[in-house]
């Protein structure tokens, strides 16, 4: 297996990796520097849509374009017009952000937020396609992983900063269970995707590699990396075999960097396992 950089973007904190199966694009963010990307492998041609503030997660709209998570709230953009509408509010700590995002099966856009100075304060949101706004948990130090089973029935999650990732219950109407302990990671488990026999793909920061995890919680695989910090993880492509990774170069040394040419860029690899097609959030 070849691991290619397709995109060599130097990323200070890329993230929220998404296949839009609409235009055969891979779409991701980087979050420090406001920019929501939309990369045409076959074309050659890399997108940049500049945000007016800082963008934590990108999820498909139903009818064309994007739902975000920006650093203070949601919000739909279409890459045409690049006009930006607000969806709601929501209330956050001082010094938290959003984070860590996806769309559920059923429509709904999930987004969970990260406290910037180390507190565990930070809230869980889950936004409807009606737009209503729902907290669905607090307490967090920094959101990641959101991803859902294959079925619907099961949400992943993890604080990064606690090294586990969880799994919940998820009922047909948005509400979660008790949190039940699902893997525990060697260093800081960040973005996952699930592939279509429902294993766990995680991105683990500083551990310079993709982790694959059975529906047991079992470790079943480990893809080493030519980067430190990968940070999230998609299937795409015409067959959805093509795992998309984004990494980041933040707080990198520059002797590190010298180590680690394509920290900040996109890396991508055929696989013998396949993805699902990326839900559209229906609002």
């Amino acid at each position: 297996m070849t691991i290619e950089c397709v995109a060599n973007c130097a990323n200070r904190l890329g993230e929220s990796a998404v296949w839009d199966w609409r235009t055969g694009r891979f779409v991701w963010v980087d979050i420090e520097n406001a920019v929501l990307f939309e990369l045409d492998e076959a074309a050659g041609d890399l997108i940049r849509h500049p945000m007016p503030e800082r963008i934590g997660a990108v999820g498909l709209r139903q009818g064309g374009g994007f739902v975000l998570a920006l650093a203070s709230g949601f919000a739909t953009f279409d890459p045409v017009t690049g006009a930006i509408q607000p969806i709601g509010q929501i209330s956050l700590p001082p010094e938290c952000r959003l984070n860590d995002g996806r769309v559920d099966h059923q429509g709904r856009f999930w987004a969970g937020a990260m406290s910037e100075v180390d507190r565990f304060d930070a809230p869980l949101f889950r936004l409807d396609p009606d737009h209503a706004i729902h907290l669905m948990r607090e307490g967090i130090g920094c959101s990641n992983s959101i991803s859902f089973s294959p079925d619907g029935e099961h949400m992943y999650f993890t604080d990064t900063r606690q090294g586990e990732i969880e799994r919940y219950d998820l009922a047909p109407d948005g509400a979660i269970g008790p949190a039940q302990p699902f893997a525990r990671s060697p260093a800081n488990p960040d973005g996952s995707t699930v592939d279509a026999s429902g294993c766990l793909w995680n991105a683990v920061w500083n551990d310079w590699s993709i982790r694959t995890y059975a529906e047991t919680g079992e470790l079943i695989g480990r893809l080493e990396l030519p980067v430190q910090r990968p940070t999230s993880c998609a299937f795409g492509g015409p067959d959805l075999d093509r795992l998309y990774i984004t990494t980041a170069i933040w707080d990198l040394t520059l002797e590190e960097l010298e180590q680690q040419p394509l920290a900040g860029s996109v890396l991508a690899i055929n696989l013998a396992v396949s993805g699902l097609p990326e839900p559209e959030f229906r609002g």
